[in-house]
């Protein structure tokens, strides 16, 4: 027992006393801790990620057979609490009844989060408890795609009233606390998971694939390839990608594009959410997309002070100019009904060309000509027209946020109907530009034919379009199918442009 001196305010002498208990003492302290949580019903949690606290009051359930003291409650993805708890599981929370004057008691708790994926237990015994203790009122939400569970397993638990000889009482709970090298796993495995979404690394392919299309496209007509530039090029271009991606999400924070967008937590649209959520402070977003933008563009200056020439330095200017301008201002180029023209040109040729050039201009004994010039556009194209696809089937679920913010994308210019329409069309167009471009190079490209070989995943992805574009949910997986026309085409791409010219001098003909 832990005793600290008296002290006297107001005329009353309080006397601070602190007893520290085990998981496995005071039968005493653990009843009235159970009496507590079944008598109240709303807790506050208290969450934090990269220096951001964030606080909310949340209706817990509570089985008062179970003695471990664990707490559920339920939530939806895009709250600020579950995507803290997504990179930090340690949480903090405050239980307590109404004040009076008379009687001050709570319980304070730290513990850890996880989510419950079970849906045995879920149904059984969360949405019981839950509904139990929130009167029923989420009931009609528990089954909605963006509906998780929590359980809180208890670290330690410190009982408070104020008004007793010993005002504050701990039961600790050793076996809910990680060890030290479990702490520290989830901490780099929590950073990586923050910086992927920060960034939002899983669409870093818009990038890649144009790049080694050019890069494919060089080994192609020279038979050689640099491994150490193809590894910078792909940095490079990376780096440069990630820091438009992040500083898109500083200005539709600016805009306020991103805060009304309520349905904006699905990874395919309304941004990373990585400002909305609290895990990230705007100045911190905006200055990485700065410091990406940087280390980009010297990979760049290193690559043409290597190969010489100034091609390298125009097309990444040209590259930055899309990515900051984008949505920055005074042209905010995506709200003003250019942003798919911006991204078909960024992800098409300006990547593919300065990745062809790079490998190409590194060969001493190879001349660039006007014609691998156009071969390199030319295979530029379909990419293009596809990862504009991508962008325009994305738009479909931000039109009413993005209508109301004035950010005139093509969704909102044409309409749905018409957008839909567009998104065929372009599809459809791509497929034509690698047909023609199989015949008319038919020595260099002729297996690239073979990325026909995703029209059925495309016509899948139209049909599932056509029948839900007008809605949020149900439209997902055509986002992702769209994502997949496009890598695997872009693959497949890459694949006939090496494989052509071993295969061609083995044909009868």
């Amino acid at each position: 027992m832990i005793t600290i001196l008296p002290f006297s305010s107001r005329r009353i002498d309080l006397f601070m006393t602190t007893t520290i208990l085990t998981g496995q003492t005071s039968t005493d302290i653990r009843e009235k801790i159970r009496e507590l949580l079944i008598s109240e019903n709303v807790m506050f949690l208290a969450t934090a990620v990269d220096g951001t606290p964030s606080v909310s009051s949340v209706f817990y359930g509570y089985d008062p057979t179970d003695d471990s003291f664990e707490l559920y409650f339920f939530t939806f993805s895009p709250t600020v609490k579950a995507q803290h708890i997504n990179f930090n599981k340690n949480i903090q929370l405050h239980i307590s009844k109404k004040a009076n004057g008379k009687e001050i008691v709570g319980l304070q708790i730290t513990g850890r989060a996880y989510q419950v994926k079970d849906n045995d237990l879920i149904e059984k015994k969360i949405k019981p408890l839950m509904n139990d203790s929130s009167y029923s009122a989420f009931e009609g939400y528990y089954n909605i795609p963006v509906a998780v569970w929590y359980r809180i397993k208890p670290t330690e638990i410190k009982y408070i009233d104020f008004h007793e000889a010993n005002q504050f009482e701990f039961i600790e709970f050793r076996e809910n606390q990680p060890s030290y090298f479990e702490n520290f796993r989830e901490a780099i495995i929590s950073r990586f998971k923050l910086w992927v979404a920060a960034t939002r690394a899983p669409f870093f392919t818009a990038s890649i694939i144009p790049m080694l299309v050019g890069a494919a496209l060089a080994w192609n007509l020279t038979g050689l390839i640099n491994i150490e530039f193809l590894l910078l090029t792909l940095i490079g271009g990376v780096f440069l990608q990630a820091g438009t991606n992040m500083l898109n999400d500083y200005f539709d924070h600016t805009s306020r594009n991103d805060e009304i967008n309520k349905h904006g937590y699905i990874p395919f649209f309304g941004g990373s959410r990585i400002i909305q959520t609290r895990t990230m402070s705007s100045l911190k977003v905006g200055t990485v997309a700065v410091i990406l933008f940087m280390l980009g563009s010297l990979i760049g200056l290193y690559l043409e002070f290597a190969i010489g020439g100034f091609i390298i330095s125009l097309l990444v200017v040209f590259g930055l100019f899309l990515g900051i301008f984008y949505t920055a201002d005074p042209l905010r180029l995506g709200y003003n009904s250019l942003g798919e023209v911006v991204v078909g040109l960024g992800f098409g040729p300006a990547y593919t060309l300065v990745s062809f050039y790079i490998q190409a201009g590194s060969i001493e004994d190879f001349v660039i000509t006007i014609n691998s010039w156009v071969m390199a556009f030319f295979w530029s194209v379909p990419l293009a027209l596809l990862i504009v696809n991508l962008l325009l089937i994305n738009e479909f679920q931000d039109y009413e946020v993005d209508a109301k913010t004035k950010k005139m994308t093509l969704v909102v210019k044409l309409g749905k109907k018409r957008a839909l329409s567009l998104y065929k069309q372009l599809n459809a167009l791509s497929y034509i530009f690698i047909i023609i471009g199989a015949m008319i190079f038919f020595t260099n490209a002729i297996l690239t034919i073979f990325a026909l070989l995703t029209i059925p995943l495309s016509i899948k992805a139209i049909k599932h379009a056509e029948d839900n574009y007008d809605k949020i949910f149900e439209l997902i997986p055509a986002n992702v199918m769209t994502i997949g026309v496009h890598f695997v085409t872009g693959i497949l791409v890459v694949t006939g442009l090496l494989l052509t010219p071993v295969i061609i001098p083995l044909l009868p003909f």
